[in-house]
């Protein structure tokens, strides 16, 4: 028996048959990304405890928020990995190396902010970037054995980080994706 071909089709969690070579905002929903970031865990699998993707994006909206960030920040912060449910969460240093991952993940990102009535172009504006980065640091002394070596220069130096930048206590994936969904209803993302 042949096998059919799908032509870059997955099926999410709520049933969805979303293309991702050419991703449609009708394919894409809040409880889809919310699932996946929620089951996605941090720093390449590797996060002990588990920390999953959705507790990092729901630091980094908080810190956005602290700031004094627009709404329209703060919303783009939640969902700046947004795309990583249906594309994986790559370590950050190979991710830097595949430009078909991020055209992928470019598209995404747009029917993303179209199906959740945000600007996507804001998920990687630079404020948004600093607080992504910030928690990267964070998350890394917190939960991974941090060999210098290893993170050449990733990480913003220990003695740089502002007081009281911590993580959360890490929640098992259920727990995650009822969090996260509670920050996006109010952030007002539906």
């Amino acid at each position: 028996m042949a096998q059919k071909k799908n032509k870059g089709v997955v099926e999410t969690k709520c049933g969805q048959a979303l293309n991702l070579l050419a991703p449609q905002a009708a394919s894409i929903t809040l409880e889809d990304i919310a699932h996946g970031l929620a089951n996605t865990c941090r720093f390449g699998r590797m996060a002990d405890p588990y920390y999953s993707v959705a507790q990092h994006s729901i630091l980094v909206s908080r810190w956005a928020e602290e700031e004094n960030c627009s709404l329209e920040i703060i919303q783009a912060a939640l969902l700046h990995d947004a795309h990583e449910p249906f594309l994986g969460d790559i370590a950050t240093p190979l991710k830097r190396s595949f430009r078909s991952w991020r055209k992928l993940a470019e598209q995404l990102d747009k029917a993303i902010g179209k199906s959740l009535a945000v600007d996507h172009t804001l998920f990687e504006t630079p404020v948004v970037k600093e607080f992504d980065y910030l928690a990267l640091s964070v998350e890394a002394y917190q939960l991974m054995p941090v060999q210098i070596s290893a993170w050449d220069g990733d990480l913003i130096p220990r003695e740089e980080i502002p007081a009281g930048k911590k993580i959360t206590r890490p929640l098992p994936p259920a727990a995650a994706k009822k969090a996260f969904l509670a920050r996006a209803r109010q952030l007002n993302l539906r």
